[in-house]
């Protein structure tokens, strides 16, 4: 279980495919996939635009995923967040995890997807549709 794999990518590229966690070994595999809503503050949006300075927010997703390791031990994690324009209704991050029971699975994604939005630099910047609610 040591070795339970864990790809961290950030860019442009859009959300990936979950791969399949190694039934053998886990019993469990979540995934999330955080969307563009299509309005912010009550106003319409074409899509927001992530920006960060990569070698940073790569360093900070890393430093979450082996914190998170820490605490709940080795795990598959397939984690990538989008730069750049993503319209609304597309995928802007990603994360697949497993683990051996459906319950820890879930608190862990849960935990990826708090810490992230606490810790790593990516910043986004809403594109409206128009000025008018």
């Amino acid at each position: 279980m040591e070795n339970a794999p864990v790809l961290i990518t950030l860019g442009p590229e859009p959300v990936p495919q979950p791969p399949p966690a190694d039934a053998g070994t886990w019993g469990a595999q979540v995934c999330f996939w955080g969307r563009v809503r299509d309005r912010e503050d009550g106003r319409a949006l074409r899509g927001i635009t992530y920006s960060a300075y990569p070698a940073m927010a790569l360093r900070e997703l890393e430093a979450v995923a082996a914190a998170l390791r820490e605490e709940f031990g080795p795990h598959p994690l397939r984690l990538h967040h989008r730069t750049g324009f993503v319209a609304n209704g597309e995928a802007s991050l990603f994360i697949a995890v497993a683990g051996r029971h459906s319950a820890e699975s879930f608190a862990l994604c849960a935990e990826y997807v708090r810490r992230l939005k606490v810790s790593v630099p990516v910043w986004k910047h809403p594109e409206f549709l128009s000025d008018a609610p």
